[in-house]
């Protein structure tokens, strides 16, 4: 499939110990004949390390509870990690030399990744750039000219949350460190830059569309004007 020529796949026992009969013929369907019994943050570690029975893998896929997200977590670098979990908010920076992007599913708590651009357009090295605290929810996202990212911003979800403390946009510095807010009474899921100077902020909330004039420009504002 896509060009990888072997194939493991990686499930928990049954309850009497056994392979699940169903994962089994699936497996046989796909011409897949390496299978282990075991699952979790474990299955993880043994494929990213290799262990007695157990080689190391050159790339982890799947999805899994909060735990394998962790140690998926934990393993990057060591091993390739499957695409992020719910891709949401993107944008380059001002040189377009850094690709930011919103992963809106990550477990604990919501990322930003920060990936370098090479010289031929493809992807380098990723890290972590933004981590949102607890119970908050990072969402839309735009780059300004100085290279802060302004992040739209709101709850989690949780029951817990105080969402009058979170809702609004969050700002960040280049290097992902909070230097600004602007609270708003509902979420904002999306912003932009915009105006005839691209220094108007408009930003998409639960109901509404507010606009804000600030003291600096949209990254891209000097590539496309007149």
């Amino acid at each position: 499939a896509a060009g990888v020529k072997e194939l493991a796949v990686v499930a928990p026992p049954t309850d009497f110990g056994a392979n699940n009969p169903d994962m089994l013929a699936v497996c046989h369907e796909l011409g897949i004949d390496e299978v282990y019994r075991v699952g979790g943050a474990q299955a993880v570690a043994a494929l990213a390390y290799g262990v007695e029975g157990i080689p190391a893998v050159d790339k982890i896929v799947g999805p899994g509870n909060l735990f394998v997200a962790l140690a998926k977590k934990h393993v990057y670098g060591q091993v390739d990690i499957d695409s992020i979990a719910g891709p949401n908010g993107i944008c380059f920076s001002p040189d377009e030399k850094e690709l930011y992007v919103v992963e809106g599913r990550a477990k604990p708590n919501r990322l930003v990744w920060a990936y370098s651009v090479n010289d031929d357009g493809t992807l380098g090295e990723r890290r972590k750039h933004i981590e949102a605290p607890t119970h908050g929810a990072l969402d839309g996202i735009k780059c300004d000219e100085d290279g802060n990212l302004w992040c739209g911003w709101g709850s989690s979800g949780s029951p817990e949350a105080k969402t009058a403390e979170l809702d609004g946009v969050m700002i960040f510095n280049p290097q992902g460190t909070a230097i600004g807010k602007i609270r708003l009474p509902e979420r904002c899921a999306n912003l932009c830059f915009g105006g005839s100077k691209g220094n108007r902020l408009f930003m998409a909330s639960s109901h509404s569309i507010y606009a804000l004039y600030v003291n600096t420009r949209a990254a891209t504002f000097g590539n496309h004007a007149a």
